[in-house]
């Protein structure tokens, strides 16, 4: 029968220093003894407890290949600023209060060295075993993190980080028809409440509001505004509708010819109150010929000469105004002057539908068949609301 030979040495643990081990311990099996002994090998057990006062070293110099030693540390030592070394490996120190076995075994070159711990009584492998003590994030490959690794959000939120300090991720709900930003110390909702608000700063506060004109920069040029946009009830309280600056002459004829003329659109005075101011003049020619100027607004003739009715080489000059007084109704005042001559003040009220279109005309007659008795050279007619 063969005899295995295990060797158990005792090695005490000391508050530092070198232990050197003989190096007659292998693993190679002896030719003379082969019957006898199969394969020695030596395993030390170290035992003790100390607080280290330098660093603790287990060495053994020139060992020869395939030599085997096996270490079981049965020692409580706390290591302060130092270290323990076996073999080349140097000891993490979370384990120098622990169990642990390691066995060596020289390739001829170096200590190939195995630690084994029991992990039931180290509680598994601690966060200390893994280098740096933690996972950081040199030690992740990029991209390896992927989402489902995260936690459970909130339905329809985000990662963030509300507050003023640093710290861990908490989940930001969103709300409906809104945006994220930082108002002061906290990122929050911002909610649009009313349709055509836009997000902007007001008195340092951010948020969704009515932009107000004066907020725009430069002012907005006609080519920006689209046409038949803008309505007369925006325009000022006088509006030029109208104008006519070129001399027009009555010819040979006894009929009333039109001077000028123009559709006020309907529903331009939608209001009572709202009017238009007509303004007409010219000249007549040096005869005694009877000549009739009329100023009329949807067919009712609001302003005619009806006392000076032959103005003899005179420059005239006419104004009327119209206001409307109900939808169906108005009121006319205006009168003729030709050069000093006041020809008297005209009113009336004609029954005027404001829904519709209504037509603006300046007319001319002539008591005989003679051209240029009458001429036109300008005429306004101006919005008043």
């Amino acid at each position: 029968m063969s005899l295995k030979v295990k060797n158990i040495l005792h090695i005490p643990l000391t508050t530092g220093g070198t232990v050197t081990l003989s190096n007659g311990s292998v693993s190679e099996p002896m030719t003379d003894m082969m019957e006898v002994i199969e394969t020695s090998t030596s395993e030390f057990l170290i035992t003790g407890t100390e607080s280290l006062a330098s660093n603790f070293i287990i060495a053994m110099t020139s060992p020869a290949e395939n030599t085997v030693q096996k270490f079981t540390w049965n020692a409580a030592c706390t290591p302060g600023a130092f270290s323990v070394t076996i073999l080349g490996t140097t000891i993490p120190a979370h384990l120098l209060s622990k169990k642990f076995v390691m066995e060596c075994v020289y390739n001829g070159s170096a200590w190939v060295n195995t630690l084994t711990t029991d992990l039931v009584q180290t509680q598994g492998i601690d966060g200390q075993s893994i280098v740096s003590d933690s996972i950081g994030t040199s030690q992740l490959s990029n991209k390896a993190v992927n989402y489902a690794k995260f936690q459970d959000l909130s339905a329809y939120s985000l990662p963030a980080r509300v507050g003023s300090t640093s710290g861990v991720l908490a989940s930001l709900a969103i709300a409906a028809n809104s945006i994220i930003g930082r108002i002061a110390g906290d990122i929050v909702n911002l909610t649009v409440s009313t349709n055509g608000h836009v997000l902007k700063q007001t008195a340092g506060a951010l948020g969704f509001a009515q932009l107000d004109f004066s907020e725009l920069a430069g002012t907005i040029a006609k080519t920006q505004i689209p046409n038949n946009e803008v309505t007369l009830d925006k325009i000022a309280s006088t509006g030029l509708l109208s104008s006519a600056f070129s001399d027009v002459s009555t010819t040979v004829v006894t009929s009333e010819e039109t001077a000028f003329t123009y559709s006020l659109s309907a529903g331009t005075l939608n209001a009572d109150g709202k009017g238009v101011k007509i303004t007409v003049a010219g000249e007549t020619a040096a005869n005694n010929h009877t000549k009739t100027i009329n100023v009329k607004i949807a067919g009712f003739t609001v302003l005619t000469n009806t006392i000076i009715t032959a103005p003899n080489a005179k420059n005239w000059y006419a104004e009327v105004t119209i206001l409307r007084s109900s939808a169906t109704t108005s009121i006319a005042a205006g009168d003729i002057v030709f050069d000093n001559a006041h020809d008297g003040v005209q009113t009336s009220k004609p029954a005027i539908t404001w829904a519709n279109a209504n037509t603006i005309e300046v007319t001319m007659q002539n008591g005989n068949a003679t051209a240029g008795d009458i001429t036109t050279s300008l005429v306004t007619v101006e919005f008043l609301k």
